[in-house]
C-alpha cells in the first residue's frame, strides 16, 4: 500500500510539472508576441467623413496579431464603438481588447467655428505606431484647406467631394482645417498658409535648417487669426501679427523640443543653445553659444556638435553638455548646469580634473583654474591646506593671510603686498577675482609660500620645499 501512495504521488507530481511547463510556455509564447508587437509597430489607417459640423471618424488598427491591445479614448470623442475584423464588437476586459489581430474605432467629433485642430486620437499607450495614413473627404463647396504635421500624399477634386490623404511614420498626427481662403507658398520643405504682415523666412535660412538639423522633414505654417497658436515639429499656427524673428525663433525652438527630450522647466534660450550648436552660429543676442565660441577651438566645436547629433530623440541635459565638453577638451566645467538650472550667470570657467591635496585635509574638492594658459588656484580653499588662516576686509580692499606670526596683506584694486613690514611694489596682481571669487596664480604660490607643486597622473600635491 505504501509503494502504491509512493507511485500515485510521483504520477502527481509529473503531472503538475507538465502542467505548470505548459503554462510557463503559453506565458512565454504570449508575451514575445506581445514584445515583438511593441516592437514592430501597429498600422493603423484613419477615414474622416464630414457631415456638417461633426466628423464621423474610423480608425483601424491592424498588427495586433492575436494579442490583448490597451487603449484610451480621448475628451470630446462621441458614440464611439470598437468592432473586430469580421465587424462584431470588440472583446473587451475595461479599456484592453483581448486577442484581435485588427480592430476599428468608429466615433464622431463635433466641430465649431471656421477652423478647426484635431489632434486627440484614440491612442494606445503600450505600442508604437509604425504607420499612420488618414484620409479625409470633404464634401463640396469648400474653399478652405486641410494641412497637417503628416506630408500631404494626395488631393483631388471631383464634383461633389475634396479628397485629402496624409502619411506617417508616426501615430501621433495633428489636423488642421480651416475654412478661410489663403495664398498658399513654399520654400523648399516648408509650406505656408497666408502670410504675416513682417513674417517670412528666408530660402538660405531654411536650406540650412535642412542641411545642419537631423531628420528636419516637411513643415506647414499657417498665419491665422482664427485659431489659437500652436506649435509641433511639422505644423505651427500662428498670428498674422508674427515677425520673422519671432517666427524664425518659434520654429527651431519647436523643432530642437520635438526632436530632442529637453526639460521644459529649463528657460527656453537652452534650446536655443542646442540650435545653435547645430547651425554653428548664434541665433540669439548675448547668448551662451558665445561663449562657447570664445572659448572652444573650432575642432572642439565640431566635436561638440557631432555628440549633439548623435543625441538625436534623447535627453540632453545642461550637466549632459558640460560632461560632453570635459570630455573633449580633458577640463571640467560646470558653466552650463549654473546657467540653465541654478540661474548663476558666470563666464564660462575650465578646471583640472585632478584634486589639489597639501598638509592638511580638505572636506570639499578643490579644482586648479585654467585661464590663457596659466594655472590659478583657489584662495581659501588652498590656504587652509597649506595651514594658512585667511581674512578678508572688503570695505579696504585688503586680504590678509597669516600663519604664526607671518603676514601677508594683499591690495586688490593695486599692486601692492605687505609682508609683515615690508611694502613691495609688484608688475602684477598675485590675487584675481573668476565669477566673484578669489584665485592665486601658480607661480605667485610657489615664490611667496616657497612651495613645490607635484603634479601627479590622478592629484596636485602641494608640499613645502626642502
Amino acid at each position: 500500500m505504501r509503494r502504491f501512495f509512493v507511485s500515485l504521488m510521483f504520477i502527481s507530481l509529473i503531472f503538475i510539472g507538465v502542467f505548470l511547463y505548459i503554462q510557463w510556455f503559453d506565458f512565454t509564447k504570449s508575451a514575445e508576441e506581445t514584445s515583438q508587437m511593441a516592437e514592430e509597430g501597429l498600422i493603423q489607417t484613419i477615414s474622416i467623413t464630414r457631415e456638417q459640423a461633426i466628423l464621423k471618424v474610423e480608425q483601424q488598427v491592424s498588427g495586433i496579431n492575436g494579442n490583448s491591445l490597451s487603449y484610451i479614448v480621448p475628451n470630446g470623442v462621441q458614440d464611439i464603438q470598437c468592432l473586430d475584423e469580421e465587424n462584431q464588437p470588440c472583446r473587451l476586459n475595461h479599456n484592453v481588447i483581448e486577442q484581435a489581430d485588427a480592430v476599428k474605432f468608429q466615433y464622431v467629433v463635433p466641430m465649431e467655428g471656421k477652423t478647426f485642430l484635431f489632434n486627440e486620437w484614440v491612442h494606445f499607450p503600450d505600442v508604437k505606431i509604425s504607420e499612420t495614413t488618414v484620409e479625409i473627404i470633404e464634401p463640396l463647396p469648400f474653399k478652405g484647406f486641410w494641412t497637417s504635421t503628416a506630408p500631404l500624399f494626395g488631393h483631388t477634386q471631383q464634383e461633389t467631394i475634396s479628397y485629402y490623404q496624409f502619411q506617417s511614420d508616426k501615430g501621433s498626427v495633428s489636423l488642421f482645417r480651416s475654412e478661410e481662403l489663403l495664398q498658399m507658398a513654399s520654400i523648399g520643405p516648408i509650406q505656408i498658409f497666408g502670410s504675416g504682415s513682417n513674417g517670412s523666412l528666408e530660402k538660405s535660412e531654411v536650406e540650412k535648417w535642412v542641411e545642419k538639423f537631423p531628420q528636419f522633414g516637411q513643415w506647414n505654417i499657417v498665419f491665422s487669426d482664427l485659431s489659437p497658436a500652436y506649435y509641433t515639429k511639422g505644423l505651427l499656427i500662428v498670428p498674422s501679427t508674427t515677425t520673422s524673428e519671432a517666427l524664425r525663433t518659434i520654429l527651431i525652438r519647436t523643432y530642437i523640443k520635438d526632436s530632442f527630450i529637453v526639460d521644459d522647466t529649463l528657460d527656453p534660450s537652452f534650446s536655443g543653445l542646442i540650435a545653435s550648436i547645430l547651425l554653428e552660429e548664434e541665433i540669439q543676442s548675448e547668448s551662451v553659444y558665445q561663449k562657447l565660441l570664445q572659448n572652444l577651438s573650432e575642432i572642439e566645436r565640431e566635436k561638440l556638435q557631432s555628440v549633439v547629433i548623435s543625441q538625436f530623440t534623447k535627453t540632453i541635459t545642461p550637466a549632459w553638455l558640460d560632461e560632453q565638453i570635459f570630455k573633449i577638451k580633458g577640463l571640467k566645467t560646470t558653466f552650463l548646469t549654473d546657467h540653465f538650472e541654478k540661474g548663476i550667470k558666470g563666464e564660462l570657467l575650465f578646471f583640472d580634473p585632478r584634486p589639489v591635496t597639501g598638509f592638511n585635509r580638505s572636506e570639499k574638492e578643490i579644482l586648479t583654474l585654467i585661464d590663457n594658459g596659466l594655472r590659478y588656484y583657489p584662495l581659501l580653499e588652498t590656504m587652509n591646506l597649506i595651514g594658512y588662516e585667511v581674512n578678508q576686509v572688503p570695505k579696504q580692499k585688503l586680504v590678509e593671510i597669516k600663519k604664526e606670526g607671518h603676514i601677508f596683506q594683499f591690495s586688490t584694486d593695486q599692486p601692492i603686498l605687505l609682508e609683515n613690514d615690508s611694502r613691495y611694489v609688484l608688475t602684477q596682481f598675485p590675487l584675481s577675482y573668476f565669477n566673484n571669487e578669489l584665485f592665486m596664480e601658480e607661480g605667485w604660490l610657489r615664490r611667496l609660500f616657497t612651495l613645490d607643486v607635484i603634479m601627479a597622473e590622478d592629484s596636485i600635491h602641494l608640499k613645502d620645499l626642502p
